[in-house]
């Protein structure tokens, strides 16, 4: 270690000393061979490094210190000959995939190739000639790239609806921890006061299984026998508190009537379970839920106690909130479509818990070969996994990881409030609210198409533009784009409007014929507008309008009210 601290030293003295020399040379106009004979450094590496500072930088005097060592270290870091991107491109290219990750769009390895080829032809780099085959970088490429940065790496995205992405905004938040930070002045809430209430579904067959081991060679697919097709859900409430303890679960079975008491076998203590059509938490299930609650924690008006849950319509009965207010139970409720990020047993709890029960659920599966898996044995399952999930130091991660306890209202940073905003929809707003392909957005109306114009200077070497219009050209093409293989008169009854303008003669403005083949019609070799084929003077023609245009009249709307 002393070694290793040393030779970090040695090298921060080195650059230092370098870009002194570097700057006694450029401003003061002296000798190299001189200022690296008084600073100590070899004059063929001086020379070269003062030939990249006047490369990349017009006027030193103006840049600080600090990024010129940075310049300087990574000039000095030694690069492959065949490098495609320079360190400081790839850097940008890091960020820009950086930036896609914090808008819920993260890029796939053959998006990120796609990138990185249109990113060198907006550049006019070098490239590999196998790199036009498919219009994509190689593989090589890419596992060096992905080598060469080792803070990118590969994860399966979480699917977020696009509500709770919009929801979570700062003034909602704000505006929770505003509640929050009032209920723990006034009434002085300890961390073993503090609890918080989920809801998890469990299904009889699981949604998804682990990797089992087979042979290396010949199997593609592996299949794994389950009891039934298709699992029936159910429901289970959870209840922690901010020390790391939890109370028994709360189970909902999905029945109309059944005795609970036969499926609760072999669980913990204190676990209840009641059963309803839906298997879905109510205002009757969840008045039940709070006399369990009561139960277990105790709470009086001389010791209350804080119940966060979410903020569902089976939580607001006048029952449920007269029993609460009776029993010193403050409850406080997240704001909607943001419990993914300010539920506590949502970030650190269920995650693993789904893990745990799928290990449980094949358990049982090898230990019990030729028996059907039934709703009966889920509870059983669940408390086993429960074991293994409900650790107190991940449920005290949770409680610190939402800003709940300890108390921590600045938890999230601007990056988490991130809007939302497509660039393929339709925005009129100017505000701008996704900067990675859309800095200010403008749409305009042209042949059935939408073309995005890029106003700042940074976007003009966007390396996804010519890619944003594709996808956006081929997302509206079934609602702009006129559908060629429907005739007029078929297209006027689907859509039960006036005809449109393709359907019109440009000439005789009469009705063209329902089917239109080269022998009754015609098209314009411009507007590629149709024509009666007699209305023509011949097969390949030019309409007036673009023959105006093309005497340099710009308006065309004019010269159709002239004519």
């Amino acid at each position: 270690m002393p070694a290793l601290k040393h030779k970090a030293e040695t090298r921060k003295l080195y650059f230092n000393s370098l870009l002194q020399a570097i700057k006694f040379c450029i401003l003061e106009k002296k000798s190299v061979r001189s200022t690296a004979q008084e600073y100590g450094i070899d004059k063929n590496t001086l020379r070269r490094n003062i030939k990249k500072v006047e490369e990349n930088y017009d006027d030193i005097a103006i840049v600080e210190d600090d990024e010129l060592l940075e310049f300087l270290r990574m000039c000095s870091r030694k690069t492959p000959c065949n490098m495609i991107f320079t360190p400081s491109q790839e850097k940008d290219l890091v960020d820009y995939i950086l930036k896609y990750v914090d808008h819920y769009h993260g890029l796939t390895l053959g998006e990120v190739k796609q990138l990185a080829f249109q990113f060198a032809n907006k550049l006019k780099l070098k490239y590999f000639s196998s790199w036009d085959d498919d219009a994509t970088a190689g593989p090589k490429w890419c596992r060096l790239f992905m080598k060469r940065h080792p803070e990118l790496t590969l994860r399966h995205p979480e699917q977020i609806s696009l509500n709770r992405v919009k929801a979570f905004s700062k003034p909602i938040v704000e505006k929770y921890f505003s509640n929050l930070g009032n209920l723990l002045e006034k009434h002085l809430f300890g961390c073993n006061a503090i609890y918080n209430m989920a809801e998890c579904g469990f299904s009889a067959v699981p949604s998804k299984m682990g990797k089992v081991i087979v042979l290396n060679q010949g199997i593609r697919k592996v299949a794994s026998v389950e009891t039934l097709e298709r699992g029936t859900m159910l429901t289970m409430a959870l209840t922690v508190n901010a020390y790391g303890n939890s109370i028994p679960s709360f189970f909902l079975f999905p029945r109309k009537e059944m005795e609970t008491g036969n499926c609760l076998d072999n669980v913990l203590d204190g676990t209840v379970g009641l059963a309803n059509e839906s298997g879905l938490m109510g205002q009757p299930e969840f008045v039940q839920y709070l006399w369990h609650f009561i139960r277990f924690v105790n709470p009086s008006l001389e010791r209350p106690v804080l119940l966060l849950l979410d903020s569902h319509t089976s939580h607001l009965s006048v029952e449920a909130l007269d029993i609460a207010s009776e029993n010193g139970i403050h409850i406080l409720s997240f704001p909607p479509y943001c419990r993914h990020k300010l539920n506590p047993l949502e970030v650190s709890v269920f995650g693993s818990l789904e893990n745990y029960f799928i290990s449980e659920c094949s358990t049982w599966s090898t230990k019990n070969d030729n028996k059907v898996f039934k709703i009966q044995n889920i509870p059983e399952l669940v408390c086993a996994a429960l074991d293994s999930a409900l650790m107190p130091k991940t449920i005290k991660m949770g409680f610190t990881a939402t800003g709940i306890a300890p108390y921590n209202p600045n938890i999230f940073s601007d990056t988490d409030f991130a809007n939302y905003s497509n660039p393929f929809e339709d925005n009129e707003s100017e505000q701008q609210t996704r900067i990675i392909l859309v800095d200010a957005a403008k749409k305009d109306d042209h042949d059935g198409e939408v073309f995005i114009y890029h106003s700042s200077i940074s976007d003009e070497i966007d390396p996804l533009q010519d890619l944003a219009l594709k996808r956006v050209k081929r997302k509206l093409s079934k609602k702009i784009l006129p559908n060629k293989a429907t005739s007029p008169s078929k297209r006027h009854k689907a859509n039960d409007s006036l005809p449109l303008e393709e359907d019109f003669c440009i000439i005789c403005l009469s009705l063209l014929p329902t089917n239109m083949t080269s022998i009754n019609s015609t098209k314009c070799s411009i507007c590629q507008l149709p024509v009666h084929l007699k209305c023509a003077t011949e097969t390949s023609f030019t309409c007036k309008i673009c023959e105006h245009l093309e005497d340099g009249n710009k308006d065309k709307f004019n010269y159709l009210l002239k004519t």
